[in-house]
C-alpha cells in the first residue's frame, strides 16, 4: 500500500512538470522568435563578416561544428584578429542560441533527472521488497522445516507407541492364555474338591437325617408325656387361679380401706408455680414501702425495720427500697405459709397436750425411714396417721379451719401494714386470704398423695442450681441502678421467697424437682444497693446532726452576746 501511494504521488509530480515544461517551451519559442527577429534587423549587418567586399559563409559551417572546434580554427586561422569583430558578434550570437537551448533544453534535463531518481527509488523499493519476500521465505522455510521435524518426531513417536501397544497386547495375550490355563486347572480341581466334599456331605445329612427321625420320635413319646402331665397341671392351676382370684378380691378390698392416690408430677407442678406466681403479682401490685410520713412513722413504732426479712432496707424513697420491702414481705408471707399451712403432719390441728413436740419429730423420723422401705407402704402410713390425729382434734370444725386461715391473712396485713397503702389493704387481704385458701387446700392434698412431697424453705448462700435454688427476679428500675464493686456483706442472710418443692415414690430412686426454690441470696446485688444507701443514709443523719448542734451552739453565743450587750447600756 506505501510502495503504491508513492507511485501515485510521483506519477503526479512528473504531470505538473510536464505541464510546466510544455508552458515554457511555449513562453521559450515566442521569446526567441522576438529575440532572433529584433537581432537580424539591428546587429546583422555588423555580425556579418564580409570577404572581398561580400558577406562571408564561414559563419554556417562553424554553426554546425564543435564549439571548441570553431574556435579553435578561429584562433589558428590567420585572419584571427582580422575577423574578431565577426567572432565577437558569433559570440554573441551563440550565448544568446545556448541560453535559449538552456532554457529549452531545462525541462528535459529536469525530467531526466526525476525519472533517474524515480528509477533510483524504484530499484530500491524492489530491492527492499525483494529482501522482505526473501526473509519471509526464510523464515516460512524455517517454520515448515521445524514443522516437519515435530511431524517427524510425532511419527517417530507414535511407531514407538503403535510398537509399545503390540507388544502389551503380545504380553497379555500371553498372560491370558496362562491364567485360562491357570484357571482351568484350578477349576478342574475345585470341581474335583467340590464332589467329594458334596458326597461327604451328603452321606453326613443322611447320617443327620436318620439321626433326626430317631431324635423325632424321642421327642414325640415326651411330647405325649408332656401332654399328660400338661393336663394334670391344667387341673392344678384351675385350683390355683381360683385361689389368686380370692386373694385379689381379698387385696382390692383391704386397699379400697386405705386408698392411697396420686394426682401426678404435672398437676403439682402447675399449682405450686401457679401459687408463686399469683404471690409474686399480689407483691407486686400492692406493696410499695412507706410513702409518707404517717408510714414511715409507723414502721419506726413497729420495728419493722429490725426484723430479719427487712434488715437491709434502706430509710429512703428509692428503687432499691422499694424492691427490698417487696422481697421481705414475700419472704415473710412464705415463713407464715410454711410455718403454719404447709406441715408434713397438721401439727396445727391438735392441741400440744395430745401430740407433744417431740411425738412430731417421731413421727417426721418415721415417714422418711419408711420411704427409703416403701414410698407406698409411707403413704398408706400417713393417710392412716393423718385420719387418726385428725380424729383427735374432732373438736376443730372447718368453720375454725377458715377462721385460722383468716387469722393468718390478718397477721400478714396488720404486720406489713406500714408498707402498704391505705386504699389496698382491704384488697391486699381479700387476696392473700384466697392465696392462703388455695395454699391449705393443695397441702391437704400432698398429705394424703401416694408421692411424699417437701418442702424446703432454707436456701444456701449462693445460688445452686445442683440443690434446685434460683434468684429472685429483679425490678426493671432496679437493674439500672449500678452496683457496687464488692458487694460481699458477711451478716447478710439469704431470704426464701418460695420453697424448694420435691417429691419421691417408688418408680424414681432419687428425688424429682417439682418446683426449684426461689431466694434472695446474701451475695444478692439488692443487698450490698440497700447496704450502701444504708451507709450513706447514716453518714448524712450524722452530718445533719453535727450542723445542728452547731448551729444550735452558735446560736446561743449569738444570744448570750445580744443579751451582754443589751445589759451594759442600761447599767
Amino acid at each position: 500500500m506505501a510502495n503504491h501511494n508513492e507511485k501515485s504521488e510521483t506519477e503526479r509530480k512528473a504531470q505538473r512538470r510536464r505541464d510546466k515544461r510544455t508552458e515554457r517551451r511555449f513562453l521559450t519559442r515566442n521569446n526567441i522568435n522576438n529575440t532572433s527577429s529584433s537581432s537580424s534587423e539591428n546587429e546583422a549587418p555588423a555580425r556579418m563578416p564580409q570577404t572581398n567586399g561580400k558577406p562571408s559563409s564561414a559563419a554556417a559551417p562553424i554553426l554546425d561544428h564543435n564549439l571548441r572546434d570553431a574556435i579553435v580554427k578561429l584562433l589558428s586561422a590567420k585572419e584571427t584578429f582580422v575577423h574578431l569583430s565577426h567572432v565577437v558578434g558569433l559570440l554573441e550570437y551563440v550565448r544568446g542560441s545556448a541560453a535559449c537551448a538552456a532554457l529549452t533544453f531545462q525541462p528535459e534535463i529536469e525530467l531526466k533527472a526525476e525519472n533517474e531518481r524515480l528509477r533510483h527509488t524504484v530499484n530500491e523499493f524492489k530491492q527492499v521488497i525483494e529482501q522482505q519476500k526473501v526473509q519471509e521465505l526464510t523464515a516460512r522455510c524455517h517454520t515448515l522445516e521445524a514443522a516437519i521435524s515435530d511431524q517427524q518426531d510425532l511419527q517417530r513417536k507414535a511407531d514407538r507407541e503403535q510398537q509399545h501397544l503390540i507388544n502389551e497386547r503380545q504380553k497379555l495375550d500371553s498372560e491370558r492364555a496362562q491364567m485360562k490355563a491357570e484357571l482351568t486347572g484350578e477349576l478342574e480341581k475345585k470341581k474335583k474338591e467340590y464332589q467329594a466334599g458334596f458326597q461327604k456331605k451328603l452321606k453326613d445329612a443322611e447320617r443327620n437325617i436318620e439321626r433326626l427321625e430317631k431324635s423325632n420320635r424321642d421327642l414325640e413319646a415326651k411330647k405325649q408325656k408332656a401332654h399328660d402331665q400338661l393336663e394334670n397341671l391344667k387341673a392344678g392351676n384351675e385350683a390355683l387361679m381360683s385361689q389368686v382370684r380370692e386373694l385379689k378380691s381379698e387385696l382390692h378390698k383391704e386397699k379400697e380401706k386405705f386408698l392411697v392416690e396420686s394426682r401426678g408430677i404435672d398437676f403439682y407442678q402447675d399449682k405450686f408455680e401457679g401459687l408463686r406466681q399469683e404471690l409474686e403479682r399480689l407483691i407486686v401490685d400492692h406493696i410499695t414501702g412507706p410513702m409518707n410520713d404517717d408510714q414511715i412513722n409507723s414502721v419506726e413504732r413497729e420495728h419493722l425495720e429490725d426484723q430479719e426479712v427487712f434488715k437491709f432496707v434502706p430509710k429512703r424513697r428509692t428503687p432499691v427500697a422499694q424492691y427490698l420491702w417487696r422481697r421481705g414481705a414475700q419472704s415473710y408471707i412464705i415463713s407464715q405459709l410454711c410455718g403454719r399451712v404447709w406441715q408434713s403432719f397438721p401439727f396445727h390441728e391438735v392441741n400440744e397436750s395430745t401430740l407433744p413436740n417431740k411425738s412430731k419429730a417421731a413421727f417426721d423420723a418415721i415417714s422418711d425411714k419408711l420411704k427409703d422401705i416403701n414410698a407406698e407402704n409411707e403413704a398408706v402410713w400417713r393417710s392412716i396417721t393423718y385420719k387418726a390425729m385428725s380424729r383427735l382434734s374432732a373438736e376443730i370444725s372447718s368453720s375454725k379451719a377458715e377462721e385460722e386461715e383468716k387469722d393468718i391473712a390478718r397477721h400478714v396485713v396488720k404486720t406489713l401494714a406500714p408498707i402498704i397503702a391505705p386504699s389496698n389493704k382491704e384488697s391486699f387481704e381479700a387476696k392473700l386470704g384466697e392465696i392462703v385458701r388455695e395454699a391449705s387446700s393443695l397441702w391437704a392434698a400432698v398429705k394424703t398423695d401416694k408421692l411424699r412431697i417437701s418442702l424446703s424453705e432454707q436456701p444456701p448462700s449462693q445460688a445452686s442450681p445442683e440443690q434446685s435454688w434460683l434468684p429472685g427476679s429483679l425490678d426493671g428500675s432496679l437493674e439500672e441502678v449500678e452496683s457496687p464493686q464488692d458487694i460481699s456483706i458477711s451478716h447478710a442472710r439469704s431470704l426464701c421467697l418460695f420453697p424448694a418443692v420435691k417429691a419421691s415414690d417408688d418408680a424414681s430412686k432419687e428425688d424429682i424437682v417439682i418446683q426449684p426454690g426461689y431466694a434472695l441470696f446474701s451475695d444478692s446485688t439488692a443487698f450490698a444497693l440497700g447496704n450502701k444507701e444504708q451507709q450513706e443514709y447514716a453518714r448524712e443523719e450524722r452530718e445533719l446532726r453535727y450542723n445542728l448542734r452547731r448551729n444550735s451552739a452558735t446560736s446561743q453565743l449569738y444570744e448570750a452576746a445580744q443579751n451582754k450587750k443589751v445589759v451594759e447600756p442600761t447599767s
